[in-house]
C-alpha cells in the first residue's frame, strides 16, 4: 500500500497563508496577519520534520547547529540582561529558525506539478489583489507611519519590506514566462509583471530595484543565447553569500571619504538619507562589540527582541554572534553553488532569483528577522528549482 505524501498538502496550506498575509496586510487586518504569521512557523516546522524523516543531508546538520547556537545565545543574552523570555521576545528568533528550516527543506524537496500550479495560482491572486487595491485605495496605499508619503507601502511597515515581496513575485513570474506558449497565457502574465514592476518602482526601494534589474539582465541575456547547462562559479557564490556584509563595510568606508555625501546627494529622498543606513549599522556594530561572542539580542531591543538592523548579515551578527553568521554564510554559499552541479537554463534562473533575494539583504533584514513570511517567497526559488531535475540533493558545496 502506497504511503500518502503529506508534503504537497502542507506546502499548499503554507503558501495559502503566505498569500493571505500580503492581502490582509494591505487592508490593515493586523490580528489576522499575526495569526497567519504564527501559523507559518508551525507549518514550516511540520514541513521540515516531514522532509527530515525521509532523509537528512550534511548541510542540514550545520544549519541545525546554527539554530542551536542561536537559541543558546539568546537564552544567555536574556540571563545577562535580566530580560523576560516571552513569545514576543522569541518572535524574531522563531523567524530565523523558520527561514533556516524552510530553506533546508525546500532545497531537497521535489514538489509535484500541482504544488507549482498552486504556488503560481497564489501569486496570481495576490498580484490581482494588489492591482485592485492600488486603484481602490488611492493615497491609503502610500501610508508610511500613518502619513501619506511618496512611497508605495500597501499597508506594510515600510516600503523596503513591500519591495522585498514585490521583487520576489516579479522574479518568480518572469521565470515561468518562457514556459507559456499560448498568447492567452503570455499576455496576462506580462501584464501582471508590468504592474508589479510599476509598483516596485513606486516603492522607491533601491535595493529591490537593483536586484530585479540584475535578474532581468541575466534573464534577457540567457534568452538571446542557447545554453543548456549553466553554473555559478565558486568565487561568485562565495561573494554572493557574504555580499550584504561586504557591501555594508564598503559603504561605511566610502561615505567616510571627503565630499562623497554631497557628490551623491541627488540619490537622497525624504526619509532615505545616504547616511541613515550607515548610522544604523555603526550602532549595530557597537552593540555587537559589547557582546562579541553571544551577540546582543536583548540589548539591541531593550529586552523586547524586536530589533532589525536593515542588513541580514549585520542583523544575524548582532543578534546571535559570529559563529551563527559564519554557519549562515556557509549555508548560503552551498545553496547558491548547488554543490557544483550544472543546471538547465530554468534551474539557473531560479538560482539567480534566490541569489538576488540574498543580495537584497544589503538593505533589509526581513528575510531572516521576521518579515511577515517573506522567507517563503525567497525559498520558493529553491523549491521550484527541483521540478526541473529528477532528484534533489543538498550536500554541502566543496
Amino acid at each position: 500500500m502506497q504511503k500518502f505524501d503529506f508534503k504537497p498538502l502542507i506546502l499548499k496550506i503554507l503558501y495559502s497563508f503566505a498569500g493571505a498575509i500580503v492581502c490582509l496586510q494591505v487592508i490593515h487586518m493586523d490580528r489576522a496577519v499575526s495569526f497567519c504569521f504564527y501559523a507559518t512557523f508551525y507549518l514550516t516546522l511540520i514541513f521540515w520534520i516531514t522532509c527530515a524523516l525521509q532523509r537528512m543531508e550534511r548541510l542540514e546538520f550545520w544549519m541545525l547547529a546554527g539554530i542551536l547556537i542561536a537559541f543558546v545565545s539568546v537564552l544567555i543574552n536574556a540571563a545577562l540582561s535580566s530580560s523576560v523570555i516571552t513569545m514576543q521576545y522569541l518572535k524574531k528568533l522563531l523567524s530565523f529558525f523558520s527561514t533556516i528550516l524552510f530553506f533546508s527543506a525546500a532545497y531537497k524537496s521535489v514538489p509535484n506539478a500541482s504544488v507549482r500550479r498552486w504556488i503560481y495560482g497564489i501569486l496570481d491572486l495576490v498580484s490581482a489583489y494588489l492591482i485592485v487595491a492600488y486603484f481602490y485605495q488611492g493615497q491609503r496605499a502610500y501610508l508610511f507611519h500613518g502619513v501619506v508619503s511618496n512611497y508605495l507601502t500597501f499597508g506594510f511597515t515600510n516600503p523596503n519590506l513591500t519591495g522585498l515581496f514585490l521583487a520576489g513575485m516579479i522574479m518568480l513570474e518572469m521565470n515561468r514566462l518562457p514556459a507559456l506558449t499560448r498568447s492567452w497565457q503570455r499576455i496576462p502574465a506580462w501584464a501582471e509583471v508590468c504592474f508589479l514592476l510599476f509598483f516596485l518602482w513606486k516603492t522607491k526601494a533601491r535595493n529591490a530595484l537593483l536586484s530585479v534589474i540584475l535578474y532581468l539582465v541575466v534573464f534577457f541575456v540567457l534568452s538571446l543565447r542557447k545554453a543548456d547547462q549553466l553554473r555559478l562559479g565558486k568565487t561568485f557564490s562565495k561573494i554572493a553569500a557574504v555580499w550584504p556584509l561586504l557591501f555594508a563595510g564598503a559603504y561605511i568606508l566610502f561615505l567616510q571619504l571627503p565630499g562623497v555625501i554631497s557628490l551623491f546627494s541627488f540619490l537622497e529622498s525624504a526619509g532615505k538619507d545616504l547616511t541613515s543606513r550607515m548610522e544604523i549599522w555603526l550602532r549595530a556594530l557597537r552593540l555587537w562589540l559589547s557582546s562579541p561572542i553571544f551577540g546582543a539580542y536583548a540589548q539591541a531591543s531593550g529586552g523586547l527582541g524586536s530589533s532589525q538592523f536593515h542588513n541580514t548579515h549585520i542583523d544575524i551578527l548582532v543578534s546571535y554572534g559570529p559563529i551563527v553568521l559564519c554557519i549562515v554564510c556557509f549555508a548560503l554559499y552551498s545553496l547558491i553553488y548547488m554543490s557544483g552541479k550544472r543546471q538547465s537554463r530554468q534551474q539557473f534562473l531560479f538560482t539567480i532569483g534566490f541569489t538576488c533575494e540574498i543580495i537584497l539583504g544589503v538593505g533589509e533584514a526581513a528575510i531572516f528577522s521576521g518579515g511577515l513570511g517573506v522567507y517563503l517567497y525567497a525559498g520558493t526559488f529553491l523549491l521550484l528549482r527541483n521540478l526541473c531535475q529528477p532528484e534533489a540533493g543538498m550536500e554541502a558545496a566543496p
